[in-house]
């Protein structure tokens, strides 16, 4: 599989670097787009709408074409004969964005198998298909009628007439007289030649069949299998069913096949998609060891992060799959092992802050008890005891967390109901006008004093008081009161 054809289309189509003994960029671009436009108009075959896809076959670099038409470094009109060959094997009922991309792609070759000054010296090439490229846009290609194409006979009378000027292209530029000239002369009648070249080898394409008897298996595979990878890249999983529909109609489905689209698709991060197709191998074939491998290792890959996330379950369910596809899998058993003991660890935590919340709302339970017994100090203790334990609660569960916080709340909101009755009994044991703040006695945490220890207190102070008063008066009226 040759993945970096298809990086280069996923980012957006690379620009072509300036080829050597072939049209310049725009120059081919413009010829693959004008024969595009030419076809379309008469009406038999539609391209204008599949241009950017014309466009980006037409424009791939030397290193990139040569990898998709491999012939073409040593033989250009091989490359073209066996290209043409198979797209008419491979094609469909109608021209998809992929075939319009590899139709590019010819487009290229046969732009580069037509132009001239092909055998000159490098220099006055260059020069000229330099020039080229910066007037193209404003050249006049003209179309002549459409010619079936037998690559060896067509291409030999192309490649002929398309040397006729070149000596005096070669001298042309030797003299240093640049564009004027022959070169400008020249222009409209060598652009057209390729852009009707293109276009005859794309008319021929589209309107006759060749036997799929007569073209490798493995290339027309390949060719599909390309064609995958091109509309997994682009997103478009219909294009991309329609080209595993048309292997199946051609024979050309295999395990292997399967297990690679699989693999693009995996690559791609369409990895559900990739899972489906790595089952339907196993189905078809259960000794694909290596294709039950891979299913296991992505689970691995998915429990793995989730068990980092502590989305635990799920982890136990990827590790889960990733057994059941690859039981000798020794890494997916230990996994597994691992969230199941994490899950039960985590079940045990919660059952302990569970018993944290119980545990405070029985101190809670008890304390209202003391509280309507009168036994304020008992009730302030356990309320106390109530506010460490569900302080003891960690955020780890969310549920119980916000049910200890409320509780925390209600001690709290109790612990004042302790304070309040407290003073208010005070106050009506002490009486008006009493020197005592017994508010400061009740927010006094080291002082432990249920109702009896205050009215004992209060009562004290009163009699003292009494004692004064009585001392007083005796001092004034004399005697004994």
């Amino acid at each position: 599989m040759t993945t970096r054809v298809f990086m280069a289309v996923a980012v957006g189509l690379m620009a072509a670097a300036g080829p050597t003994a072939a049209w310049g960029p725009q120059t081919t671009t413009s010829i693959v787009t004008s024969a595009a436009h030419i076809l379309s108009r008469d009406g038999t075959i539609p391209l204008a709408n599949l241009e950017q896809d014309l466009r980006g076959g037409a424009s791939l670099p030397e290193s990139v074409l040569y990898d998709l038409a491999p012939e073409a470094e040593e033989n250009l009109v091989s490359a073209i004969e066996s290209q043409m060959y198979l797209l008419q094997a491979v094609r469909g009922d109608r021209v998809d964005p992929y075939l319009a991309y590899r139709l590019g792609v010819l487009g290229n070759l046969v732009a580069r198998a037509t132009a001239p000054l092909q055998g000159a010296s490098p220099s006055a090439r260059e020069q000229y298909y330099e020039d080229v490229n910066n007037h193209i846009a404003r050249a006049t290609i003209r179309p002549r009628s459409r010619q079936q194409v037998e690559p060896r006979s067509y291409f030999s009378e192309k490649r002929r007439e398309a040397r006729m000027n070149d000596a005096a292209l070669e001298d042309h530029y030797r003299t240093g007289s640049g564009f004027e000239g022959v070169a400008r002369a020249t222009l409209a009648e060598n652009a057209s030649r390729s852009m009707n070249a293109v276009a005859d080898v794309w008319h021929t394409i589209l309107t006759q069949r060749t036997a799929t008897a007569d073209i490798p298996r493995e290339r027309m595979r390949q060719y599909l299998l390309q064609a995958v990878e091109f509309y997994v890249y682009r997103g478009n999983m219909q294009e991309m069913r329609r080209t595993q529909a048309r292997m199946d109609e051609l024979d050309l489905g295999t395990p292997q096949v399967r297990e690679q689209v699989g693999d693009i698709l995996l690559e791609a991060g369409r990895y559900e998609m990739a899972m489906e197709e790595y089952r339907a191998v196993l189905d078809e074939d259960p000794n694909q060891r290596q294709v039950a491998r891979k299913i296991s290792d992505y689970y691995i890959e998915v429990g793995s992060e989730a068990l980092e996330d502590g989305r635990l379950e799920e982890a136990r369910e990827a590790f889960e799959e990733a057994s059941s596809a690859d039981p000798r899998n020794e890494e997916a058993q230990d996994k597994l092992v691992q969230a199941r003991r994490e899950i039960q660890a985590r079940a045990d935590r919660r059952e302990a802050e569970f018993a944290l919340l119980q545990e405070g709302e029985s101190l809670q339970e008890r304390a209202q008890s003391s509280m309507q017994e009168g036994d304020y100090a008992n009730a302030t203790q356990l309320l106390r005891e109530a506010l460490l334990t569900y302080g003891d609660v960690t955020d780890e569960f969310v549920d119980i967390a916000r049910e200890a916080r409320g509780a925390m709340n209600s001690v709290e909101a109790e612990l004042a109901d302790v304070q309040d009755r407290l003073v208010e009994d005070a106050i009506q044991l002490s009486g008006a006008g009493s020197v005592f703040d017994p508010r400061a006695v009740t927010e006094d945490d080291d002082l432990e004093l249920n109702r009896e220890a205050l009215r004992s207190l209060v009562t004290t102070r009163y009699e003292t008081e009494v004692r004064r008063l009585r001392q007083e008066m005796e001092a004034e009226f004399g005697g004994t009161l």
